[in-house]
């Protein structure tokens, strides 16, 4: 393997002597984000943020990896998502601070198993949760940005609601808030309370609505 090559490639030993290779690496999070967004557009998959100060880690995964990393690159949403502990080590040590790897590329259906198995075996210090895609329901749909345009502009008077699990990072847009309240198993009308008494904690310490 040549030496470009090998520089694509970073191994996490952990003590149960597996070792984990990522397909692509970006040493620099700060001075490669144009690359990473052009790279990973329309990509399902499973990523790692490196500390490359104290060596800390955060595994995660995406139905479209460039909208993911295009929140990561957003301080608005770093400071709306400080519960999470990436999130605040991103704000606190910056961009350069870290380096991005891409673990694998999946599909949808083998995308939780997936994260999962990473994250057993790296033990990645800022992930709250040891086990990937933890929501209750798959019963929504993750949009684009511009799917969602549509939607709005075709349906006027639909009222969609995003979900995030702020413990998985997780994010499922609904339909409507009946729907998202079935897939959450959680009583109806709790969720339009939420929003009447203008709440800004995660609901249950662990969702996010908007």
């Amino acid at each position: 393997m040549g030496n470009q090559s090998a520089l694509r490639f970073f191994s996490c030993t952990v003590s149960t002597k597996q070792k984990v290779e990522a397909i692509k690496v970006y040493s620099n999070a700060d001075t490669c984000k144009a690359v990473i967004l052009k790279d990973n557009k329309g990509k399902t998959g499973i990523y790692r943020w490196v500390n490359l100060i104290n060596g800390k880690s955060y595994i995660g995964s995406a139905l479209d990896l460039r909208e993911r990393f295009t929140n990561y690159f957003n301080i608005n949403h770093l400071v709306g998502n400080s519960s999470m502990s990436i999130c605040l080590a991103l704000i606190k040590y910056g961009y350069s601070a870290f380096k991005l790897e891409i673990l694998e590329y999946c599909n949808l259906e083998e995308r939780f198993i997936r994260e999962t198995y990473y994250i057993k075996i790296c033990a990645p210090e800022y992930n709250i949760l040891k086990e990937g895609g933890t929501m209750p329901s798959r019963l929504g749909v993750s949009h684009s940005e511009d799917t969602k345009i549509k939607i709005r502009l075709n349906n006027p008077n639909r009222f969609m609601i995003s979900v995030t699990d702020i413990l998985t990072n997780v994010e499922i847009i609904y339909d409507s808030i009946n729907q998202a309240e079935k897939a959450l198993d959680i009583s109806s009308g709790q969720i339009s309370q939420y929003f009447n008494k203008n709440q800004q904690k995660p609901f249950k310490k662990r969702y996010v609505f908007t």
